[in-house]
């Protein structure tokens, strides 16, 4: 092997390690960003469960933001329920109706109307493509409740509901929640996102 020959391969070899300082460097600075993005900005969440079916699944992995946020309905937020009933966990469910508003839901059409006033005039009904609904015969939106009276949202709280209405506890059964219970607004990019590598990827941090 010549000279010139040994030189390439010194410089051929310390080009391969450069590159591979290069990549470590690479990812331990995106595992570092990733860490102080969900300690200062953002946090976590695990699905679990099946009430947000099937827009979210069991173990499904969030990102929760509550930066500048006022939640609106159609959201899906995730909050604490203490002090009612027996849940102490992070529940995952979507935002219905706002303070001000009444609240009427319809269990044989499985729809929901929102409206200013209690006698629920110029009410609207709201479009939910997002519902789940089962073929099962037995599968209804009651989840042990018969009637429902139109319900007023006091400012400040909100009326959520589980997307899979038929297997879901939530303001049907424990009311309202308070705006202070809720930890942040489920984002758009976890959405769209939580089945790819990246969520698998913070697992493991």
């Amino acid at each position: 092997i010549t000279p010139e020959e040994k030189a390439e391969k010194k410089r051929s070899g310390h080009s391969f390690l450069r590159g591979l300082v290069d990549n470590f460097e690479t990812l331990v600075f995106a595992a570092c960003a990733v860490i102080m993005l969900f300690t200062f900005v953002a946090r976590e969440c695990i699905v679990n469960g099946s009430s947000m079916y099937d827009t979210l699944e069991h173990q499904d992995w969030l990102i929760v933001s509550d930066i500048g946020y006022t939640p609106e309905r159609g959201d899906i937020v995730v909050f604490h329920m203490t002090g009612k009933d027996r849940f102490n966990e992070p529940l995952v469910k979507r935002v219905i109706a706002t303070g001000g508003e009444w609240i009427d839901i319809d269990f044989m059409t499985w729809t929901v109307r929102i409206a200013d006033n209690p006698e629920m005039k110029n009410a609207i009904t709201i479009q939910e493509p997002y519902i789940y609904m089962s073929e099962e015969e037995d599968y209804v939106m009651t989840q042990g409740i018969t009637t429902f009276s139109p319900v007023y949202v006091d400012e400040g709280e909100f009326f959520v509901l589980g997307d899979n209405r038929g297997n879901s506890n939530d303001s049907r059964n424990f009311g309202t929640i308070n705006g202070s219970d809720i930890i942040g607004v489920v984002t758009q990019w976890s959405l769209r996102y939580k089945d790819t590598f990246w969520a698998y990827f913070y697992r493991l941090l």
